[in-house]
């Protein structure tokens, strides 16, 4: 990826591959897996096995090529492994219960909380991030005034291929 570039405003600008982040597995209710799986050249012992559902993500770059997490939330996701018996306020056992029978593990946002309906849950939410039940994903960010893009296709490893399950027209 090192090599493509785009014009600008009459410039060639570099796009540079973003090293930091990866694809990854996907298990069942489980949008990011265990398993990474980077497109640059790495030292992991990590192997793709047959069975295996995989996010192939590229992400490329104008800028520095490394991205960090941006002020605000994008989403949220339950955190399977934690805890919810410390849990004081009822809007934040209600709204869990709703997030629980509406989304599972899956990565959701506020506005798909509003499309079912659910109103007043910024106080709920808070209480349920803040004690680790749900985890907040920022949005991603290079240098102010890079340009970032990413692509990304869901693959599943066969026996003798591999089978493109985001298949569209782009691919």
């Amino acid at each position: 990826m090192e090599s493509y570039e785009i014009e600008l405003n009459r410039k060639i600008i570099p796009v540079k591959a973003i090293r930091n982040i990866t694809g990854h597995n996907i298990l069942r209710y489980k949008i990011h897996g265990d398993k990474q799986l980077p497109f640059v050249k790495t030292r992991t012992t990590q192997r793709m096995e047959e069975g295996d559902v995989f996010a192939i993500e590229t992400f490329g770059s104008t800028g520095k090529a490394y991205l960090r997490d941006d002020v605000g939330v994008y989403g949220y996701g339950c955190n399977e492994h934690a805890s919810a018996t410390g849990l004081r306020h009822a809007s934040a056992k209600s709204l869990l219960k709703t997030i629980h029978e509406n989304f599972g593990t899956l990565v959701f946002s506020r506005r798909y909380l509003e499309r079912i309906g659910v109103k007043n849950y910024h106080l709920g939410m808070r209480s349920l991030v803040s004690n680790g039940i749900v985890e907040s994903y920022a949005p991603m960010v290079d240098v102010p005034g890079s340009y970032v893009a990413q692509f990304e296709h869901t693959v599943l490893l066969r026996p003798n291929c591999k089978e493109v399950i985001s298949r569209g027209d782009d691919y």
